[in-house]
């Protein structure tokens, strides 16, 4: 790679400057000296409009004695009810490792800092890879949307650098997949068959939250007796068929016998309608306030 080559020396004086061994500058005339790397720190986060947003998913690693990589991951998906998150120990072969670290090593560098890639909405990822190299830390970082995250930020020995690399995702992607792959997925499509998944699905907003997920009246004696409940002292009466509401259109209002009961959102004094959860889903009977006699 000749055009890269004046970026690569200028790395590597600053590295030499910084007090990193002369010996890695020596091994990596030709790019970036990550294959001494003995800490690598992953922060792959998404946000947008879906059910199972945000994600984020962080895994720590520290070089052990035979070259190979060891640490743990720690995943989330969702939040609110849908929320599920894991932690877990993983590995890094010797090989795979190597492997990657050539691949970042070799990464294509211009001065100056990305302008990452945005063509739509409701898509947000962000990617940063911190490898820790003698006392400094490089770190490879992107919020650009597409396939492979191009064009990638990367800042070393001070400096601010943008690569179009396709090779840096598809290293960096593959290795994570292969250490917490299964396991992201196996979150992922819980949070989306969580019955609540398209409640939360039907826009942004405020959430209800509670201590523990809620009771709902299928089932409840007094639900399937249609009786008259009383809330904060007014009485109030089945009206009309279960429809669905979104959650973010309703706010919790009160407690009856364990399920909770919504108002609709930004309403004050006593309300005319109530809304109370059949299932668990978006489904919710509606309940008229009954006139004093």
């Amino acid at each position: 790679m000749p055009a890269h080559r004046p970026v690569f020396r200028a790395l590597l004086v600053g590295f030499a400057a910084m007090g990193w061994p002369a010996a890695i500058a020596a091994q990596q005339a030709a790019g970036l000296p990550l294959r001494a790397a003995r800490e690598l720190v992953v922060v792959d986060a998404w946000h947008g409009y879906s059910p199972i947003s945000p994600t984020l998913a962080t895994y720590r690693l520290g070089r052990s004695a035979d070259g190979s990589f060891t640490g743990t991951a720690q995943i989330s998906v969702g939040a609110g009810l849908i929320r599920r998150d894991t932690s877990f120990a993983i590995h890094l072969p010797r090989a795979a490792a190597d492997s990657l670290l050539q691949v970042l090593s070799e990464a294509p560098l211009r001065e100056g800092g990305a302008g990452f890639t945005l063509t739509h909405t409701d898509d947000y990822p962000s990617i940063t890879a911190d490898l820790t190299v003698g006392d400094s830390v490089i770190r490879f970082h992107t919020r650009s949307q597409g396939e492979a995250h191009v064009p990638w930020q990367v800042s070393a020995g001070g400096k601010t650098y943008a690569s179009g690399s396709e090779a840096i995702w598809f290293a960096l992607g593959a290795v994570l997949d292969q250490m917490g792959g299964r396991e992201k997925r196996a979150l992922v499509q819980a949070a989306r068959n969580d019955p609540e998944a398209q409640c939360r699905h039907g826009g942004p907003g405020p959430q209800p939250t509670f201590a523990q997920r809620p009771r709902y009246a299928a089932g409840e004696a007094w639900f399937d007796r249609d009786s008259s409940i009383t809330i904060q002292g007014s009485s109030y009466r089945k009206h009309g068929l279960p429809r669905i509401v979104g959650l973010h259109e309703m706010s919790l209002y009160a407690t009856y016998r364990g399920v909770p009961v919504f108002q609709a959102m930004g309403l004050e004094g006593t309300p005319e309608v109530l809304y109370v959860p059949v299932h668990a889903t978006c489904e919710v009977q509606p309940y008229a306030i009954q006139p004093q006699r």
